[in-house]
């Protein structure tokens, strides 16, 4: 019997929409984030601004399609945006107030996707939102991945900072030594034992040294994604490292002249035509010319502090 959690809220009606689509498409798929969060009590209950919807990797274009043919829309991107984000969509919908967020693979969970989403998808639990059963990650999944959220996205919102140290002082110490035992096999099992260090800090259960720096050039991506205060800055250096010339020189064209395209979150203008475009050209230069000087800073503080790295400035570092 799948457990009530939610009312006919928006978020709710918006999560069965999801599932919804995803079976149509014949993908499984997995809610994580956000209400699930909140049924499972690891955040401060709040009004959530889309839905994240795990599906197995591989099956994310037909969902896609499902979401398109009920009227959604992937939410227009930069070059900079789809360099930066290389693991899920967004989808809005002009009479929803709420997103949709397609995930096919989490950060942070180092061993091959398919292997990361079976794992999750093995440990689902049901709960019951807009009256029907919806499958959503279990607790400890949801405590994993609310970690690895807050921790890739240091500096995007302070409440990351808020939100994860409830996880590492407040959850995890409230778990029997049993849940503690699984929180840890499960970290392993995602390859993410490395990269939810710190929250395990609340456990009083041994684990293995970490990785030393320079072993797993994935892990020491991350290492210097969670130390810089603009993740961004990171990501795009090793999105960069890995394109050709020419797409390299089509990239730096359109991320600082702009192609006309751009989402809030890139904080670019929306317009790059007469007298906004100087103006729009050296905001971005100065901003590009910082972060190199951030992307160095970064690398310096997670070799430093690899053995159990925290973003700059959180409690506990």
């Amino acid at each position: 019997m799948p457990l009530r959690r939610s009312s006919l809220s928006t978020p709710s009606l918006a999560t069965a929409l999801a599932v919804h689509a995803a079976e149509e498409a014949g993908a499984p798929c997995l809610i994580i984030k956000g209400l699930v969060s909140d049924a499972h009590g690891l955040r401060p209950a709040r009004v959530s601004a889309d839905v994240d919807l795990l599906v197995s990797p591989g099956s994310q274009g037909k969902v896609r399609e499902v979401l398109e043919k009920f009227g959604w829309s992937e939410r227009p991107a930069s070059a900079v945006a789809r360099a930066l984000i290389s693991h899920s969509w967004t989808f809005s919908h002009p009479r929803w107030d709420v997103d949709i967020d397609l995930h096919w693979r989490f950060p942070g969970m180092l061993i091959d996707d398919n292997s990361a989403f079976n794992n999750l998808h093995a440990r689902q639990v049901e709960l019951e939102f807009a009256g029907r059963s919806i499958p959503c990650a279990n607790r400890p999944s949801s405590i994993l991945i609310g970690a690895l959220h807050a921790l890739r996205s240091p500096g995007q919102s302070p409440r990351h900072e808020r939100e994860f140290l409830y996880l590492r002082d407040d959850v995890v110490p409230s778990l029997s030594a049993a849940e503690q035992e699984q929180l840890v096999a499960l970290a392993r099992d995602l390859g993410a034992l490395d990269t939810v260090r710190p929250v395990l800090q609340g456990s009083p259960i041994e684990l293995p040294s970490p990785t030393p720096w320079g072993v797993d050039p994935a892990l020491d991506r991350w290492r210097e994604r969670v130390a810089t205060s603009v993740p961004r800055h990171t990501v795009l250096r090793h999105a960069f490292a890995e394109m050709s010339p020419m797409e390299r020189i089509l990239f730096l064209v359109r991320a600082v002249v702009g192609n006309g395209t751009h989402r809030a979150s890139d904080r670019a203008p929306a317009a790059f035509a007469g007298a906004e475009a100087p103006r729009s050209f050296a905001r971005r230069t100065v901003a590009g010319l910082s972060g190199i000087a951030g992307i160095f800073r970064a690398r310096r503080w997670a070799r430093q502090h690899w053995r159990n790295l925290m973003p700059p400035g959180w409690s506990g570092q």
